[in-house]
């Protein structure tokens, strides 16, 4: 969801800024797990640029409409990330496959960033773009 997607991209942004980071849900549904994913995660010490691979990655093989925290979860295990992704292929579920790395970020970043401000505007929030 764009909620668990804004999430992680936030992540990025403060620990590539050496910051710490504490998120608010505002009570989003797409935020729920999010408590065991960064655990996770943090468990396996995977680094922002294993994240962003992985943001990237969804959003070609899944296109956003799956659980992102259970494909990063997925993720700490490459043979059964294969095999689902396989399976999705099969069944005719599975996103795009063959996009240029560049325009999948670009795509990405555009995407959240359009939504993050439209909520930011709905809590009546400033923004800048």
């Amino acid at each position: 969801t764009p909620e668990s997607a804004e999430a992680m991209l936030q992540w990025i942004s403060a620990s590539e800024a050496g910051k710490d980071i504490v998120y608010y849900d505002y009570g989003d549904a797409g935020a729920r797990g999010l408590a065991e994913v960064t655990r996770k995660l943090l468990e396996a010490e995977k680094t922002v640029g294993w994240l962003w691979r992985e943001l990237v990655s969804y959003y070609v093989e899944v296109g956003m409409r799956g659980d992102l925290f259970s494909y990063l979860i997925e993720g700490l295990d490459p043979q059964q990330r294969e095999k689902n992704l396989a399976e999705a292929r099969a069944q005719g579920t599975c996103g795009r496959t063959h996009l240029e790395s560049e325009a999948v970020t670009k795509s990405i970043l555009e995407g959240l960033s359009a939504k993050m401000n439209a909520r930011s505007r709905g809590r009546g929030d400033t923004t800048t773009t």
